[in-house]
C-alpha cells in the first residue's frame, strides 16, 4: 500500500493532545478518598477475620464457613495490586503530563492492521476514565448539536435516536449545569450510570460532557 499506512500513523501521531484539569481534580479527590467511580477503581486491603472461637470438630458448618469468608478475603488481597494497577498508572501519568500545554501519542499497527496506541495509560482507546481526561490541544468552534449528541450518549441513551439524544440533552440543562458547577457536591447523580439500567453509561465521559457544554453552551 506505499507510503499510505505510514502517512496515516503520522497523522495520528501529529495529534497534539492535553489534560483536561478539570476532571483530574474530582479524579484526584476520588483517588484520595478511595471513592470508586466506574473504571476508576481504588481499594485498600480487606482486614483479616478474627480467629475462629469454638471447636471446629464440633461446630463443622460455622468453621467451613468462616473458612471460606477467610480466603475471600485472602485471594481479594493478593489480587489487589492488579485491581488498582490501571488507575493507580493513569492517576501517575495524567498527574505527570497536567502541566503540558500538549503532548503526543505513539501508534502502531498490529500484525492484522490494527491501530493502537503505544503507551497503555491515558489514551484515547483507553476506558471511560482516560478518554475523559483528554482533550485535543487545537480548540475549534463549537457544534452545539454534537455536544448535546455526546452528552447523552456518554449517560447512556446510545438507543436513542440522534435527535432523541440532543432533545434528552436539551430537557436536561438544569442537571448538566447543576453537575458542572459542583461535580463533587452531586457525585451522587453521575457516578453510578452503571447501575442505574444505563449499561453504556460512562460516568467520567458524561462529566467531561456536562462541563464542556456548560462552558461553551449553557454560560
Amino acid at each position: 500500500q506505499g507510503n499510505v499506512p505510514i502517512d496515516f500513523l503520522n497523522r495520528l501521531q501529529a495529534q497534539k493532545y492535553r489534560l483536561n484539569t478539570q476532571v483530574l481534580d474530582v479524579a484526584d479527590w476520588c483517588y484520595q478518598k478511595r471513592r470508586e467511580v466506574g473504571k476508576l477503581r481504588i481499594s485498600d486491603p480487606r482486614p483479616r477475620l478474627e480467629s475462629f472461637i469454638g471447636d471446629p470438630t464440633i461446630d463443622e458448618d460455622r468453621f467451613r464457613a468462616w473458612k471460606r469468608s477467610q480466603r475471600q478475603i485472602d485471594d481479594f488481597n493478593a489480587q489487589l495490586h492488579q485491581y488498582n494497577w490501571r488507575a493507580t498508572e493513569t492517576m501517575f501519568v495524567a498527574r505527570m503530563y497536567r502541566d503540558e500545554e500538549c503532548f503526543w501519542i505513539p501508534w502502531s499497527f498490529d500484525y492484522r492492521g490494527r491501530v493502537y496506541p503505544q503507551n497503555t495509560a491515558l489514551n484515547p482507546q483507553g476506558t471511560d476514565f482516560d478518554k475523559s481526561l483528554l482533550y485535543f490541544a487545537d480548540e475549534g468552534p463549537v457544534n452545539e448539536y454534537w455536544l448535546a449528541w455526546h452528552v447523552a450518549t456518554t449517560y447512556g441513551n446510545d438507543k436513542l435516536s440522534h435527535e432523541g439524544r440532543v432533545q434528552w440533552t436539551r430537557d436536561n440543562v438544569q442537571l448538566i449545569n447543576q453537575i458542572a458547577e459542583d461535580p463533587l457536591g452531586t457525585i451522587s447523580l453521575w457516578e453510578n450510570l452503571n447501575d442505574q439500567g444505563k449499561p453504556n453509561g460512562e460516568p467520567w465521559c458524561f462529566l467531561a460532557a456536562c462541563l464542556e457544554y456548560k462552558a461553551c453552551v449553557i454560560d
